[in-house]
């Protein structure tokens, strides 16, 4: 007998027994830092060629060589268990395990991984005998019963996978692996055009782990999820994009396009795999959103229009960028004029909510957009938005340093509407001015001075403000 399981990203622990269950290792599964991968680049060097191996620096490469991954390690066994580590790499008995009543073993498969789990069952003793199974991302989470969590939702929403039974028998299992089914684009996993070395290990953990996040990132366009934490299960059916794969926030849950995801993560997979059927699937299902009026969507879907969720001004913008970066790194020139009339829409729109102050609601990023329109205005012979565009940055950048600036903090606001002594001053917001460029050197030098007088670990507490209007950033984007 055969049994399969779609599964989200799973832990590097399973438990199996009259349950299974896999453990893994602690994950993270954040948002990337653009600031991190700029120092990336400063401490050393990226490649990317088509005809270079990575294999020099494979001690780094966190992804399986092969999609049918088994279990490294036997962590755990509890109750009565019969040749519990047969389902190991390195033994592989086909004589599976046995598990008795409520018997569990604990098993690591050392990395995140994500997919549909397969075994074989040998025999079966009873009537009412089940297997089950529950998944961790952290060995402080290992549990036969339930499945890490976050929340009471994602608790009900997680639960381990399993079936009521009533039996005092015995089951064996056999042939256990996890059918690996991130990046289904891929063929070989390990071979990474780009790669990185330094001479910090760590930092070179770091860039490799980064490269295989973005990996779990990626997946079958039709197991999305829909948005919200729900309450009897979570369903991966949801089609998000069209093609082959799709660069979504998370391996797990959300499972969902967000284009302020993907200007940080598509620039990663760039100088990294270089697999851009995702990101370009992703873009895709961005733009066939996009409102008659030119607003584009948070996300992507199973969203139907902006009217159906929160409007962002800056995740509007992020999928302009998000469109660049695609061309910066490919040159499809093509892609780019297929998208341009949706994109001076989507632009056109946000030049119209600059009001009498000349500041509209996120405006450094709006600042940097246009700059790089203009760009992309002269690469596809554009002529006629150059005016409108040179002008409406002129202005913006003259209203940010008026009317946003502190001078005696030598910081800016996040809004023109708190000037008080509980007034915000975003650290987001003033490192996209200084990347924007909206100051002189002297200026962004003296804003960075300041931030770094407020470095504490872990980070500098946040003062709320009432009230928010026109910000340096975004009004809802949360400030650390």
């Amino acid at each position: 007998m055969g049994w399969k399981q779609m599964l989200s990203v799973c832990a590097p622990v399973v438990t199996i027994g009259y349950l299974i269950q896999h453990r893994q290792y602690q994950s993270y599964h954040g948002q990337r830092d653009p600031t991190m991968l700029l120092n990336i680049v400063s401490y050393a060097v990226v490649v990317i060629a088509t005809s270079v191996s990575a294999t020099r620096y494979s001690e780094y490469i966190l992804a399986p060589s092969h999609r049918s991954v088994t279990p490294l390690v036997l962590n755990a066994v509890r109750g009565a268990v019969t040749n519990p580590d047969a389902l190991l790499t390195d033994v592989h008995n086909s004589r599976g395990v046995t598990f008795g009543a409520n018997s569990p073993i604990t098993l690591d498969f050392g990395i995140s991984i994500g997919g549909m789990v397969d075994f074989r069952v040998n025999a079966v003793s009873g009537v009412d005998e089940y297997v089950g199974f529950s998944f961790t991302e952290s060995s402080l989470w290992i549990s036969p019963y339930e499945c890490d969590t976050a929340s009471t939702g994602a608790k009900v929403g997680d639960s381990p996978l399993w079936f009521k039974h009533n039996g005092t028998g015995s089951v064996t299992i056999r042939d256990l692996h996890v059918n690996f089914t991130a990046s289904p684009e891929v063929e070989d996993l390990r071979n990474y055009p780009g790669y990185f070395n330094s001479d910090s290990q760590k930092l070179n953990r770091v860039w490799y782990a980064d490269v295989y996040t973005n990996q779990l990132c990626s997946m079958d366009p039709a197991y999305g999820n829909t948005f919200g934490v729900p309450s009897t299960g979570w369903y991966y059916n949801a089609t998000v994009a069209k093609g082959a794969s799709v660069l979504v926030d998370a391996g797990k849950r959300h499972r969902l396009v967000w284009p302020g995801d993907i200007a940080i993560s598509a620039l990663s997979i760039f100088v990294s795999t270089n697999s851009l059927d995702g990101v370009r699937n992703s873009i895709d299902s961005l733009f066939v959103l996009q409102n008659a009026d030119g607003r584009l969507p948070w996300a992507g879907s199973p969203f139907i229009s902006v009217e159906f969720l929160l409007f962002s001004f800056t995740y509007h913008l992020y999928t302009l960028l998000d469109l660049y970066y695609y061309y910066l790194y490919t040159g499809d020139l093509a892609y780019l004029q297929g998208y341009w009339d949706q994109y001076t829409s989507a632009l056109n729109w946000s030049l119209s909510t600059i009001d009498s102050s000349g500041l509209a609601n996120a405006n450094a990023i709006f600042y940097h957009t246009l700059g790089i329109s203009l760009k992309l205005a002269g690469v596809v012979n554009d002529s006629s938005v150059i005016d409108t565009w040179t002008t409406a940055m002129g202005g913006i950048e003259l209203a940010i340093n008026e009317l946003l600036r502190d001078p005696a903090e030598n910081l800016f606001f996040d809004n023109d509407a708190n000037k008080t002594e509980s007034a915000i001053h975003p650290q987001d917001g003033k490192s996209w001015a200084i990347i924007a460029g909206v100051m002189d050197t002297e200026r962004a030098n003296a804003i960075s001075t300041a931030l770094a007088a407020h470095w504490v670990r872990p980070c500098r507490p946040s003062r709320r403000v009432s009230k928010s209007r026109r910000t340096i950033f975004q009004a809802t984007q949360s400030v650390q």
